[in-house]
């Protein structure tokens, strides 16, 4: 952690630069496996001291194994590393990294995305948001890599502000039709399949006399959005696209029908998760969020959803008494 540390405070070597592609190489390699460690052992302060925002939150959400005594993640050793850094030479600054895994005990190997950012020379590096997905294939697909120039920074891109806005809208609308929106995502893991698995749980908690509503949102002044060039390696041509990256979070409420019985709320918490406590309910109030990356082409439409880390953060319910 010392070594950590210390790099999350140095200065490139880069003059004028915040941040160069050499030393962000050096603290992802050494925060990775400290990080993956903390996410074994469900070590949440040493995971605060290098995280904030949705990352702290999204790595902390809805811990069952601290209720159910079950075994983390078990950490994941590096194959590959992307980095996507922007020329900076001023503070708020930012990166994103890019790492693909090798398999743990026949585990598929994952791609994970992680979003750097100091605010200032007085502070250090954290980070501020990470997501990934994974591929039972056994290979771990990397869709996008950076469009780099000399010196192996990110060539500038817009920022695609809206970008967690209509992933946003685009869930709100699977909530309240039960159907996918006429869209510009591209159906997949974490967008279509993501609807079908929200109106799935509507009708399954509706058969159980329970009421379910919930409002997706975006916090872009807490949670950031970051943008960087990138290559698509699926498409001809490669370059030209963006990789995108930011938070949608919710707010979930789930009431009771008529003539229902009150929601239960094991010991083990295993029905509504860790953050809210053992009993018996006639609502129940659930926030939390998701972080996802979005990689769009040259027209400017975005292409395809990556990732949807995260959870429940808080909970709060009515007792039944």
């Amino acid at each position: 952690m010392t070594a950590l540390h210390t790099l999350l405070s140095a200065t490139p070597t880069t003059p004028g630069a915040t941040i160069d592609p050499q030393l962000a190489a050096r603290i992802v390699d050494t925060l990775w496996p400290i990080r993956e460690q903390a996410l074994d052992t469900n070590d949440v302060g040493t995971l605060a001291g290098f995280e904030t925002g949705s990352a702290l939150q999204g790595d902390t959400a809805d811990q069952v194994t601290i209720t159910c005594g079950c075994s983390g993640p078990l950490p994941r050793p590096v194959a590959t590393q992307y980095l996507f850094v922007p020329k900076q030479s001023a503070y708020p600054s930012w990166f994103i990294s890019e790492l693909t895994t090798s398999p743990v005990e026949g585990s598929s190997p994952d791609v994970s995305l992680m979003v750097f950012t100091r605010a200032s020379p007085a502070t250090q590096w954290m980070v501020s948001l990470e997501t990934g997905y994974s591929f039972a294939s056994g290979a771990a697909w990397v869709y996008a890599t950076p469009e780099a120039m000399a010196g192996g920074f990110d060539l500038p891109t817009p920022t695609r502000n809206e970008l967690p806005g209509d992933l946003a809208a685009y869930y709100q609308y699977w909530a309240n039709a039960g159907s996918a929106p006429t869209s510009p995502f591209a159906p997949g893991v974490f967008t279509s399949a993501i609807g079908q698995t929200q109106a799935k749980l509507d009708t399954t908690l509706a058969g159980e006399g329970q009421v379910h509503r919930v409002v997706y949102s975006i916090d872009l002044a807490h949670d950031g959005v970051w943008s960087v060039a990138a290559n698509n390696v699926a498409e001809q041509p490669v370059y030209g696209w963006g990789l995108t990256c930011g938070t949608v979070r919710y707010e979930a409420v789930t009431t009771l029908a008529s003539g229902a019985a009150p929601m239960v709320q094991p010991v083990d918490r295993s029905t509504w998760g860790s953050t809210l406590t053992p009993g018996r309910y006639t609502e129940i109030t659930q926030w939390g969020l998701h972080e996802s990356c979005f990689l769009d082409d040259t027209a400017g439409v975005p292409f395809i959803v990556l990732g949807h880390n995260g959870g429940v953060i808080r909970s709060v319910g009515v007792s039944a008494g």
